[in-house]
């Protein structure tokens, strides 16, 4: 048989149409589950690492894919959207291997089993889609960086995160820009590395007390950033972490049931680098 070959219009199609066909009986699932949380599989063993499982194939899909258009209106290209799918599916691969070795009576739970059958539903479609575009884009070592940095957001571990990040600006050559040094500069190097990499960020969000730098969604938390340009390396992260709080830029998530961050950077000093971060609980 030949192998179907996939236009960026076809592969758009494809996706809304099979996420549209699941997402109602995954949206069941999901609120069945949190309604009976007095039995089912919320008492076995590993049960509430299985939810955060589902929590985050409902909500990564419910993010990128309930909408039409889903090239440009949550991907650029079709190069990032299939590097997210990549991404994604390693995910799945990943909690798919440690849920099916466990125990047999793990089995007797109904929820547990429409939760793997989700997995691999998902490991399906992305393969699918990954092998059937006509152009062959994805590269392994797109998923590493990506997969590192959401972890370490989702594990609110801001150090590595902004490690991560100098990781990149340090092999920015200093030549490119010793004339145009400033925070735009750099705040818009890390936006354009999140957004790249697949994160929903959005900066320069207004509020009715200001504007915050950079705004980071995730599953369980909300990441506020403020930068702060530092020519003579002196630290400005604590002025940073105020400003957020005396402007109240997370005053609207603070009723959500996600963790609100503030973190504050300062940028710039002699490594021409983020030198200095610090991150404070908003709720």
């Amino acid at each position: 048989m030949a192998k179907l070959i996939m236009d960026e219009k076809t592969l758009c199609r494809y996706i809304e149409k099979w996420y549209a066909a699941r997402r109602e009986d995954w949206d069941d699932l999901f609120y069945i589950i949190h309604r009976n949380r007095e039995y089912g599989i919320y008492k076995i063993p590993n049960g509430n690492k299985i939810l955060d499982v589902l929590i985050a194939v409902h909500g990564e899909f419910m993010e990128h894919f309930a909408t039409k258009d889903i090239i440009p209106v949550c991907f650029s290209s079709p190069h990032q959207l299939l590097v997210f799918l990549a991404n994604y599916r390693a995910y799945c691969q990943e909690e798919l291997t440690w849920i099916t070795e466990m125990p047999q009576e793990f089995w007797v739970h109904t929820e547990a089993e429409e939760i793997m059958r989700m997995l691999e539903d998902v490991i399906e479609m992305t393969t699918y889609c990954i092998d059937s575009y006509q152009v062959s884009i994805v590269d392994d070592s797109y998923r590493k960086p990506y997969i590192k940095m959401k972890q370490c957001l989702e594990n609110v571990d801001i150090d590595v995160f902004m490690q991560e990040i100098n990781v990149i600006l340090n092999d920015i050559p200093y030549s490119i820009y010793r004339d145009a040094e400033s925070e735009g500069r750099y705040h818009s190097i890390i936006h354009a590395i999140m957004f790249q990499l697949g994160f929903k960020v959005i900066s320069e969000k207004t509020t009715s007390l200001g504007r915050l730098d950079m705004l980071a969604e995730m599953q369980k938390y909300v990441y506020i950033f403020e930068f702060k340009y530092s020519k003579d390396g002196r630290s400005l992260s604590e002025e940073a972490i105020l400003q957020i709080k005396e402007k109240e830029y997370g005053l609207s998530y603070c009723n959500s049931n996600r963790k609100v961050w503030a973190v504050g950077v300062t940028l710039g000093g002699d490594k021409k680098n983020a030198f200095d971060w610090q991150k404070e609980a908003l709720n």
